[in-house]
């Protein structure tokens, strides 16, 4: 299973924090270990899958999430609204730490890579990725063609058009100098406005530091 922000989905809604979210019906012998289960998954279930994680900085996919919620994406979407916490950013470290701390996840079997690692070193993640959940690597996996074998992402419309209207992954010069919050905010301000140029702003520093802790895994290059 290859997870990024879908984390979110994997937990409980805030207002039901507190509340065992698991159907009894659905818990074992095996589920008890001690450490409380964060997600709405039993243990057994978690066990029988290869966790990857892919992580972006939110500096970009913030503005990527919210485009999607602002025509004319929304028109595809179905998405008129923005929701912070559905960047997933804290509910990733809770499952990736509970992963851990469960051995489901271990120094030997952890893939946690950055997206901008992959634009810049396509091959070689592509080829790492393959190595750690043991599938065999093709040069032909980084390449397709445009808009054909995406019925997979009919039903999420408009997330996913950068990725359906290229035609494979190609190597991107390494990033030399970042934008500045500046630059940056003034961008977004110009795109949506100032309100949303300040919940952009807002939404990225709170979801640094989950980022950054995640980073600390990451394969490098």
């Amino acid at each position: 299973m290859f997870i990024k922000d879908m984390a979110y989905y994997l937990m409980p809604p805030p207002s039901h924090e507190g509340v065992v979210q698991i159907a009894p019906s659905l818990v074992t012998d095996d589920d008890d270990d001690g450490i409380p289960n964060p997600t709405v998954v039993p243990l057994s279930r978690l066990r029988d899958f290869h966790f990857t994680f892919l992580i972006r900085h939110p500096r970009r996919s913030i503005p990527s999430l919210y485009r999607c919620t602002r025509p004319p994406l929304s028109d595809l979407t179905g998405f008129h609204y923005f929701l912070a916490e559905e960047a997933g950013y804290r509910e990733l470290r809770v499952v990736f730490d509970y992963l851990r701390a469960t051995g489901i996840v271990t120094d030997e079997n952890r893939f946690v890579l950055d997206a901008d690692d992959l634009l810049e070193n396509p091959e070689e993640a592509i080829k790492r990725y393959c190595g750690n959940v043991g599938i065999e690597f093709r040069p032909e996996m980084l390449s397709w063609d445009k808009g054909k074998g995406c019925e997979m992402f009919e039903k999420w419309k408009g997330f996913h058009e950068d990725a359906i209207w290229s035609d494979g992954l190609k190597r991107r010069e390494k990033r030399t100098r970042e934008k500045t919050e500046e630059q940056e905010v003034a961008e977004w301000t110009e795109k949506w406005g100032a309100d949303a140029a300040e919940l952009i702003r807002r939404t990225v520093e709170e979801t640094k530091a989950d980022y950054e802790y995640l980073r600390g895994f990451r394969e490098v290059f």
